[in-house]
């Protein structure tokens, strides 16, 4: 059951509109999670009645009901919707079109001051985070690569709390951060489908020794999938992405002007199955990146560059 959740706060649901008080929407996911119903749903921080108050008293409700399997995300103005008017007609978005071609990025339309809101956005990563750290692990008993869709499997894999095996068909297992059993709907997190941290670590420590700063473009889902914390232990490693703040692992996530700072020279990217990667492509050379990998090629062990 995923029911519409967004906030803790009374003030914020009559700002979404939602015409319910969050103690009815407390009391139904109790009830659901007593009737042995599978909880998930989503907290929408950043809405225009949104306050660092407003913030933290969902973010530690959040904290408190683990049960729940609640996720967290910023608010997102997508065209069309009454958020992304309001932020059209506020001067949040100058330009209409060019925000749509970055692939539509959050926007802090709340009063919340900037570092205010970045240590929210902060607490929702390591959150989120903490939550699928927290998920049963799927075991594979056995994957086929689809040869005509790049990194794309079909596999079996063992439920870690029921035991029963799930089939699942033409998954991008690098795209994708969890799946859920298909008998008891338990979400998963998802192995590795090898053991691919000797060669990421070795590619990355060859890319640092020649272009001695080296940065990734795009913390996303792949991202956070392939790419584990220790891996990024390595001085002249940089994260990057157009919404900056938080950390991964012992970096934080800068701005794509970090480049020039740095004199980086070499990116690593999502793969060309983001609808980022073209854009990402454009950036770079603005910046004067002219050369850069994807992220799936790290786990070879010859690493193509582009």
């Amino acid at each position: 059951m995923a029911p519409g959740i967004e906030s803790a706060s009374n003030a914020v649901l009559k700002s979404m509109g939602k015409n319910m008080s969050f103690a009815q929407i407390a009391d139904g996911l109790e009830r659901a999670h007593a009737a042995g119903l599978k909880n998930q749903g989503v907290f929408i921080f950043g809405d225009p009645a949104e306050t660092y108050e407003t913030a933290m008293e969902t973010i530690d409700w959040w904290k408190a009901h683990p049960q729940y399997n609640i996720y967290a995300t910023p608010v997102f103005c997508f065209p069309g919707s009454a958020v992304y008017k309001k932020a059209v007609a506020e001067g949040l978005i100058e330009d209409p079109l060019e925000y749509i071609e970055n692939g539509c990025p959050p926007i802090n339309l709340s009063k919340i001051p900037a570092d205010r809101y970045e240590e929210i956005m902060r607490l929702l990563a390591e959150h989120n985070r903490d939550i699928i750290e927290a998920w049963p692990v799927f075991a594979y008993t056995s994957i086929d690569a689809d040869p005509g869709r790049r990194m794309t499997h079909s596999f079996r894999a063992v439920c870690g709390c029921c035991g029963r095996e799930s089939v699942f068909e033409r998954t991008r297992l690098y795209d994708t951060q969890w799946l859920a059993c298909r008998h008891c709907e338990t979400r998963h997190q998802l192995p590795p489908l090898l053991d691919v941290a000797p060669n990421i670590q070795k590619n990355l420590a060859a890319l640092l020794a020649e272009y001695g700063q080296v940065a990734f473009w795009g913390i996303g889902r792949g991202f956070k999938t392939l790419i584990k914390p220790e891996y990024l232990d390595l001085p002249g490693l940089h994260l990057l992405d157009t919404q900056p703040g938080g950390t991964f692992g012992p970096l934080r996530v800068e701005a794509p002007e970090t480049i020039i700072k740095h004199s980086i020279k070499f990116a690593v990217i999502p793969p060309p199955s983001s609808p980022w990667y073209e854009d990402i492509i454009r950036e770079l050379k603005k910046y004067g990146v002219t050369s850069y990998t994807d992220l799936h090629n790290l786990q070879w062990s010859h690493l193509p560059i582009y």
